[in-house]
């Protein structure tokens, strides 16, 4: 080409890759779907997943020790209502008011309430429930709002109840989860 040649050559021929707008219009999609992957990728190293866990035999150990546990509490014919509430001397904390009913077992002094977050472990609370005479009670603080599962149980953890703290009623009933498959033969024979 001569020079006469470039003069009536349109401007946008002549220009550079990357002065073409339509190229980087072409181009978002991909650089934006590198960007989400990446940031994937650091959340998921960062956060490992408390859920996964790798040793079957040990859970098949504990699933059958607490089958144990449900049918003891069961046979025993335990039920429990638990009642959360603000405290009166805390702002972040919660009272807590076990009342149970127990009419073949004499029952401790001191009761162990497992407060378990669904998702995130670092939410998970241990409290230790004393009778004071007419029901058991303890404060925990730090509760963030949310649904929790229960676990009762006492030192011997001999048998257990279970119930699942919402956030529409601070009233929780616990029972043995008697609707299980493994709970059929204690409900026929009793």
């Amino acid at each position: 080409m001569n020079d006469a040649d470039n003069e009536h050559t349109p401007d946008h021929q002549m220009r550079p890759w990357y002065r073409h707008g339509w190229l980087w219009l072409v181009m978002i999609p991909p650089a934006a779907g590198v960007f989400a992957g990446l940031s994937l990728l650091f959340t998921a190293l960062n956060s490992p997943n408390p859920l996964v866990v790798d040793d079957y035999s040990t859970i098949a150990r504990y699933t059958q020790q607490r089958m144990e546990r449900d049918r003891m509490a069961a046979e025993l014919g335990l039920t429990a209502e638990i009642t959360v509430h603000a405290a009166a001397d805390g702002d972040d904390a919660r009272a807590i008011e076990l009342v149970i009913e127990s009419p073949r077992e004499r029952l401790p002094v001191t009761l162990n309430l497992a407060l378990r977050h669904p998702t995130r472990a670092e939410l998970d609370r241990e409290v230790l429930l004393r009778y004071d005479g007419d029901a058991w009670r303890a404060e925990v603080h730090a509760l963030a709002p949310g649904r929790y599962y229960l676990q009762l149980e006492p030192d011997t953890r001999s048998w257990r109840l279970t119930g699942e703290l919402g956030t529409a009623s601070p009233v929780v009933p616990m029972r043995p989860p008697i609707g299980d498959a493994h709970m059929q033969g204690v409900q026929e024979s009793a």
